[in-house]
């Protein structure tokens, strides 16, 4: 069964949408809007009835929460109707409490040797009892964020054994990991692609006339993908049709 990011331009060029149990990378650079493209596909799905999880690695609630209103997510309506979760590891970095119920923070020392367990005990415990039959969205917030906290060689094995236990967890679902390319090594990057099935890499200029984006789409585990590349559009469409973003096809 395929997962539709809900853009159809992106869904035809991925054999139809996403995999269940896939991971996609989304990479861009310092100046791409395309961390709050990866929260309005959140929305959307959410709206289609999924659960999401948004793993906080890099920005303070308010900051994420004013981020995501912007993409067309309502972080506390969502979390309040129990359609979202986010397990807030930059708050628990800074020992600061959480003030929402769909919010969860770790208590004492968050190391590489204990972070992945509390979050797998928060897995258990709070979310897997409450996801039914819903297919569950993840967006790993970002990864980036967790290399500065723990180093990338670490991040990447926290990276690679989540992946593995959560699969496993979770078969019906897709991880989104958001990588700002700018401020990790070329090396992370690799991994990154390589454990992924789905890359799709934003490239921003700025011009005079603003910021222009180019989006590659480079990898996709079907039998039919060939690599296409599109310019990506912001408030280019009408807001009935529900698409903040938008994609026009340059490649032939």
């Amino acid at each position: 069964m395929r997962v539709k990011t809900l853009y159809d331009e992106l869904d035809e060029v991925m054999g139809g949408g996403l995999s269940q149990g896939s991971t996609m990378a989304i990479l861009y650079d310092t100046y791409s809007f395309a961390q709050y493209f990866a929260l309005h596909i959140l929305a959307k799905r959410i709206k289609s009835g999924d659960l999401g999880v948004l793993s906080n690695y890099s920005y303070p609630l308010g900051r994420l929460i004013r981020g995501a209103q912007f993409a067309g997510l309502d972080i506390v309506s969502e979390g309040e109707k129990g359609n979202l979760v986010i397990i807030d590891y930059f708050s628990s970095r800074y020992s600061v409490p959480s003030k929402y119920p769909f919010v969860y923070t770790f208590s004492g020392h968050v190391g590489e040797e204990t972070i992945n367990p509390k979050t797998f005990l928060i897995y258990q415990e709070k979310i897997l009892p409450n996801l039914g039959d819903r297919l569950l969205l993840r967006v790993i917030y970002t990864l980036d964020g967790l290399a500065f906290f723990f180093g990338e060689n670490t991040a990447l094995k926290l990276l690679y054994f989540d992946l593995a236990k959560f699969m496993e967890m979770f078969p019906k679902s897709v991880t989104l990991l958001l990588v700002n390319k700018d401020a990790v090594s070329k090396h992370f990057v690799a991994r990154v692609v390589d454990i992924s099935d789905y890359v799709i890499d934003f490239r921003s200029q700025v011009t005079r006339k603003g910021i222009v984006e180019d989006v590659i789409i480079s990898k996709a585990l079907t039998p039919e993908f060939s690599p296409e590349i599109f310019e990506f559009l912001i408030g280019e469409t009408k807001e009935e049709t529900g698409k903040k973003f938008s994609f026009k096809k340059v490649s032939q």
